[in-house]
C-alpha cells in the first residue's frame, strides 16, 4: 500500500462511469495543450467517425500536483 506524498491533502473522491475514460489534470502550467488535448479527446472515432468519445475530464485545479497514487486512491469504483 502507498500512501499519498502530503498526508494533510485531502482530494475529493472521483465517480466514474465505468466505460468512460478517465482523464484528470494535474498540470496547470500550459492551457493551450491542455485544451488541444481536449479537443483531441473529444473527437470522434472509427473507420468512419461513427463513435462518440466516451470521456470523463476532471479540470480542477484542487488536482494540481496530485501524483497518480492519489488519483487512484480517489477514484470510487463500485464495480
Amino acid at each position: 500500500m502507498t500512501f499519498p506524498e502530503n498526508p494533510e491533502r485531502v482530494l475529493p473522491e472521483i465517480g466514474r462511469d465505468l466505460f468512460d475514460v478517465l482523464v484528470v489534470r494535474t498540470d496547470f502550467s500550459d492551457d493551450e495543450s491542455w485544451n488541444a488535448v481536449v479537443g483531441e479527446l473529444h473527437r470522434p472515432w472509427g473507420p468512419g467517425g461513427e463513435f462518440a468519445a466516451a470521456v470523463q475530464l476532471v479540470d480542477e485545479p484542487a488536482w494540481s500536483g496530485a501524483t497518480a497514487d492519489e488519483v487512484l486512491a480517489a477514484v470510487v469504483d463500485e464495480d
